[in-house]
């Protein structure tokens, strides 16, 4: 995963309630990935673009602002793959990805 610019590791996982990944795509690379359920995403580093949206973490938030560190992506354009693109030289771009029941992906890491 690292040659193709970035690295994804399961972070919660074991029941069929939900399961979440860690994503990290590295200084100014773009990656697509697919993922067999939707999901929701909260940045926690970095910036730069997932599919036609910007994304940042913000270093601070005024009363009323909106932010574009959240998103929600829908199970359809999981399955064909969302494009992120890390557009810094020198931060990674972190994302903390969380899915639902019954995501096809974490089936193998169920533990009863």
């Amino acid at each position: 995963m690292a040659a193709a610019g970035f690295r994804e590791m399961w972070i919660t996982y074991g029941t069929a309630l939900y399961s979440a990944k860690e994503l990290t795509a590295f200084p100014g690379q773009s990656v697509t990935i697919d993922d067999a359920a939707a999901y929701g995403v909260i940045l926690t580093q970095g910036r730069g673009t997932m599919g036609v949206f910007d994304v940042e973490t913000p270093t601070m938030i005024r009363f009323g602002q909106m932010t574009k560190d959240e998103l929600f992506v829908t199970a359809p354009a999981a399955k064909a793959g969302v494009k992120i693109a890390n557009t810094s030289d020198e931060e990674n771009l972190v994302m903390l990805k969380h899915f639902g029941p019954d995501n096809a992906d974490s089936a193998g890491l169920i533990t009863r």
